[in-house]
């Protein structure tokens, strides 16, 4: 039997993405940009609390301010303040999370930033993809639909 979380990993309804930027030849405005372009026709949620609107589309200080759950997060933002994103999502019950973060914070407590979001998706049954390195130690670079999926992910 399939692990039914990794649909809103693959085949999310909704995404917030946390980060969002109205900056030019930046990862916030980038990762709004290849969701239009992908085609993506669910909800998109823009998260950053520099901004009320990105381009004429509302944006939301944080996660916990958006009113709905989005199915999945995708987090674009500085390692340091990685935690604080993540820990909101395990509140609010988001199962799937992307994060794009080095995750390295200098002078970082043991466990480090990575271990500890590591410990927290395993011990909420969170599905955490941290960078595209990690997708393609998954098997997932090559995912088209859930029937796709690597052995070891069923």
């Amino acid at each position: 039997m399939k692990n039914k979380n990794l649909d809103k990993l693959l085949s999310p309804r909704s995404i917030a993405l946390v980060g969002a930027s109205p900056k030019e030849d930046s990862n916030g405005l980038a990762m709004y940009e290849m969701c239009r372009i992908d085609g993506f026709e669910g909800s998109i949620f823009l998260v950053n609390p520099n901004y009320s609107e990105i381009n004429g589309v509302k944006c939301y200080a944080s996660i916990k301010n958006i009113g709905v759950t989005p199915d999945h997060v995708v987090i674009g933002i500085a390692s340091r303040f990685v935690e604080e994103v993540f820990d909101q999502c395990v509140e609010l019950g988001i199962k799937a999370v992307t994060i794009f973060a080095s995750c390295f914070l200098e002078n970082d407590s043991k466990p480090n930033l990575a271990e500890r979001l590591k410990e927290k998706a395993e011990i909420e049954q969170r599905n955490l993809l941290r960078t595209n390195e990690r997708l393609a130690s998954l098997g997932l670079e090559k995912v088209e639909n859930l029937d796709d999926l690597p052995e070891e992910l069923e």
